[in-house]
């Protein structure tokens, strides 16, 4: 078994907890304000929704959810390429382990694929690759995104813009969910109806948002624009946010 390099793994260690502070006595408060805004997060939470209106967000977001591993795919070949030039701390073989996390992470998404199907079977929604706006403007936006820009910020809108935001959205409205399911069903969703809830509300609240911070905070550890890339992936992740939510 492969082991990170020790100074990798001191170094992880600190700014991990570092990112755990920041992420949830900030950024997770940030994404709990924008959502608040969003007159729909307060029906979903009260379960006040139509049926009909959760089957229609079932059906949207499908084409993200499928997109999902496609752009950590991309991510993770650019990662193999461009790792070494990211930090000079970092050594070969931590670029290989880090570079199995990300494909594990793609896995992971390629599963949630599948329980979001069983959610949308269940629900009696129709699922199809159909681009519906305002997916496609976001879809578009993530691809460009891990294709062209930075890392960093690809990794940011990732893994804490998306799966932060979608983390906060299911744990304030997942009795909601439930309700609504209930009343158009006429029973309870099932355990495995409900399982990318489930999934979803457990690692998005706060691991995955804080191992993407901890990502970021790792490829900028002591480069002289630190600070000033630090700013511009935070604001980035707020953007990506934003239009998930639209």
């Amino acid at each position: 078994m492969v082991l990170f390099s020790r100074e990798y793994r001191e170094m992880r260690l600190k700014l991990e907890e570092e990112a755990k502070k920041e992420y949830i006595g900030s950024i997770r408060k940030k994404f709990e304000e924008l959502l608040i805004e969003f007159p729909i997060f307060k029906a979903m939470a009260e379960g006040t929704i139509p049926w009909q209106n959760l089957q229609s967000i079932i059906h949207q977001y499908w084409l993200i959810v499928y997109n999902f591993p496609t752009y950590l795919s991309v991510v993770s070949k650019r990662f193999e390429n461009e790792g070494l030039s990211l930090n000079q701390k970092i050594d070969e073989k931590d670029i290989a382990i880090i570079l199995r996390m990300l494909l594990k992470d793609k896995k992971s998404e390629i599963g949630h694929r599948l329980l979001w199907k069983k959610w949308a079977e269940e629900s009696g929604v129709l699922l199809d690759n159909r681009f519906i706006q305002p997916m496609e403007a976001l879809h578009s936006y993530l691809l460009i995104d891990v294709e062209k820009y930075p890392i960093i910020k690809a990794i940011g809108d990732l893994n804490i813009g998306i799966e932060g935001t979608v983390g906060v959205l299911i744990d304030g409205t997942y009795n909601g969910i439930m309700a609504i399911s209930r009343r158009g069903l006429r029973r309870n969703l099932s355990k495995v109806g409900k399982g990318w809830l489930d999934v979803h509300k457990k690692h998005d609240f706060d691991e995955h948002p804080i191992n993407g911070l901890t990502f970021v905070k790792l490829c900028l550890q002591g480069r002289p624009d630190q600070y000033v890339q630090y700013q511009k992936v935070l604001s980035s992740i707020m953007r990506t946010s934003e239009l998930f939510l639209k």
